[in-house]
């Protein structure tokens, strides 16, 4: 639902006599949450002043496989795969497809870098990696882990560097023949915990003495400024019609509710939403839930504002689509304005009436179909 960074740094010591010790930060970046989708980016930055020529690689990162079912990894498009080779070109498909991340076993997801094949020198500049000054800064690619399955948990990725198994490891190419490779000593730090979205665990509407009721319920939040809560009825346009602060962050369940009294737009279709929005803008839609509400009879209401100067609103209710026509008459039985005449559909109705070139005084609008008639007054005082 929503877009949640969390940077952790390792500094990569490179040691051996190949070349000058050089250093750099391996990082995890932009970890964000679509639907029950998880993903991260991996970056890697280099801090000293010696070129980084990548060679083989494994970066291990344990997380809370309890908040998935079934999970794989999967590296994404190509466009986000930004390592330079030694030639200043963008390094091409033979070293992207070298990496590619192993079936996830337990809570480790493994990230594997293979050493790609060169003959020459010009094969090397083309083909291997290099983290230079310009930039300094490469992303790996962009991964994504399916299949959430609790929401309310934490994703809490960590680098692994120690115990049994593949732990996260770099080597690094001389960047002249012989090209003999040199172990990366990495010192991770571990992240926080990173919150995976607020969960929506439910969303209702009923209706009741002419207005609807909406409530909903939240598991945990994260960041939450809020809800505004919109509404569109038949097939119209979506309005916001109320904001509901929300909690922040919250590992409890919350309630909310909202009663939408204002049915007289037209129409029995109402259909609701949730726009969740994040304490920084960014914002993520619920589904939507229909309700219809059909008047179980006719009946005319009274205006308002009453009296009124010079407009005045008058509401009435169809329990079927009826033609209808509601015309204005002085105090001597004579039509003096047609407010309203046509085919309406079933549902609740509202039409502003303007009285600007009517005198001052006692006035009764009357609504009229084929199986009701209902008649008011109303006042114009100027």
């Amino acid at each position: 639902m929503k877009k949640l960074t969390m940077i952790l740094s390792a500094l990569l010591l490179f040691a051996g006599t190949i070349f000058p010790q050089v250093s750099a930060d391996l990082t995890i970046a932009n970890q964000s949450v679509v639907g029950t989708e998880f993903f991260f980016d991996i970056y890697l930055t280099r801090t000293g002043t010696n070129d980084v020529y990548l060679g083989t690689a494994d970066f291990v990162l344990t997380f809370n496989s309890a908040a998935f079912t079934n999970p794989t990894v999967v590296r994404e498009a190509a466009s986000f795969w930004n390592l330079t080779s030694t030639s200043s070109n963008p390094v091409g498909l033979t070293y992207r497809t070298a990496t590619s991340p192993a079936p996830i076993t337990g809570n480790e997801i493994i990230i594997n870098l293979n050493q790609v094949s060169f003959g020459d020198q010009s094969e090397f500049d083309d083909l291997v990696a290099r983290i230079d000054n310009a930039p300094n800064t490469h992303r790996f690619g962009r991964y994504r882990v399916t299949g959430i399955n609790n929401p309310a948990a934490f994703m809490n990725l960590q680098w692994k560097t120690s115990g049994t198994g593949v732990t996260t490891q770099v080597s690094t190419l001389a960047p002249v023949s012989p090209w003999v490779s040199s172990a990366v000593t990495i010192n991770a730090v571990n992240p926080g915990n990173v919150p995976l979205p607020v969960e929506l665990v439910s969303f209702t509407a009923s209706y009741k003495n002419s207005a609807v009721m909406l409530s909903w319920k939240t598991e945990t939040e994260v960041n939450n400024y809020g809800f505004n809560v919109e509404r569109r009825i038949n097939e119209g346009e979506w309005d916001s019609i109320v904001f509901i602060e929300g909690h922040g962050n919250s590992n409890s369940p919350k309630e909310y509710s909202y009663t939408d009294k204002d049915l007289f737009a037209g129409g029995s279709k109402f259909h609701y939403r949730l726009k969740q929005v994040d304490n920084d803008g960014s914002f993520e839609y619920s589904d939507l839930i229909e309700i219809e509400v059909i008047p179980d009879q006719y009946e005319l209401s009274q205006n308002y504002p009453n009296p009124f100067n010079p407009s005045t609103t008058i509401r009435f209710s169809l329990p079927q689509a009826t033609q209808i026509k509601i015309n204005l008459f002085n105090m001597l039985g004579e039509q003096v304005a047609s407010i309203a005449e046509g085919m309406y559909e079933s549902g609740y109705h509202k039409i502003t009436f303007n009285a600007n070139n009517l005198p001052s005084g006692t006035y009764i609008y009357r609504l009229e179909s084929s199986d009701f008639v209902q008649v008011k007054k109303m006042m114009l005082i100027k």
